[in-house]
């Protein structure tokens, strides 16, 4: 099984657009944004985005899912632990790190609110481990936190856990982090048990299957170009 690979996989880019797209009209529209609601109340278009879009919350697991395929297809595991790590953070830091910073900005001059410690752990991608019940004011933050746990954990298990089991290891762990959203109550910042909550454990679950999706097209491509070679 190859350590990485350097396909280039077509229409990635479309998806990611088409994601972001129904995510952004969730937040927008789903969630009763009140500025949107002033001026497009009367638009057809936007009724029925209203109507239909009240399920594009699972876009964000596709968006996990496909980190997770990356994570495995793209991935030089002969990378220090502690270099991806680094690396993983400040990818994914400075824009949270900006969005925060402009909500700061602007409770200067408004009535907004500013949780400042909530948002600390925000910053530090602290947020989805047990030591906050609070949003930050960037209420999405909570995705970055649970990519950036679950990528480091996984990575780990992939570059340290033996062949023979790694496979077996993250099928279980996916198994119960998707058992455990189950019966979760949906709301990504709660806490169960103190440390687990379901936003940790859904990024947990949907990396776990994007990973095993992609050692299955890593073992599917190698067999294949195996089998073009000695027929061809």
């Amino acid at each position: 099984m190859k350590e990485y690979m350097t396909d280039r996989f077509k229409n990635i880019g479309l998806l990611r657009f088409i994601f972001a797209i129904m995510i952004v009209i969730f937040h927008t529209v789903c969630l009763n944004s009140m500025l949107c609601k002033t001026f497009v109340d009367d638009i057809p278009m936007y009724a029925a985005m209203v109507k239909h879009c009240k399920y594009s919350w699972v876009c964000v697991e596709f968006f996990l899912i496909m980190a997770g395929f990356f994570l495995a297809t793209r991935t030089n595991f002969k990378t220090d632990f502690f270099d991806f790590v680094k690396k993983k953070f400040l990818r994914l830091w400075p824009v949270l790190a900006f969005a925060i910073g402009l909500y700061f900005v602007l409770s200067l001059f408004t009535p907004l609110g500013y949780n400042k410690y909530s948002n600390l752990f925000a910053l530090l991608l602290i947020q989805n481990c047990g030591l906050t019940h609070v949003y930050s004011n960037v209420h999405q933050s909570w995705f970055v936190s649970a990519l950036f746990w679950s990528s480091i954990f996984y990575f780990y298990i992939i570059k340290y856990v033996p062949k023979p089991h790694k496979m077996y290891l993250i099928g279980f762990i996916t198994m119960l982090a998707f058992a455990f959203g189950t019966h979760a109550n949906g709301k990504p910042i709660d806490n169960i048990y103190l440390v687990f909550n379901y936003g940790i454990m859904r990024a947990i679950a949907c990396l776990g299957l994007g990973i095993l999706i992609g050692y299955i097209y890593i073992y599917y491509k190698g067999y294949t170009s195996e089998q073009q070679t000695k027929y061809s």
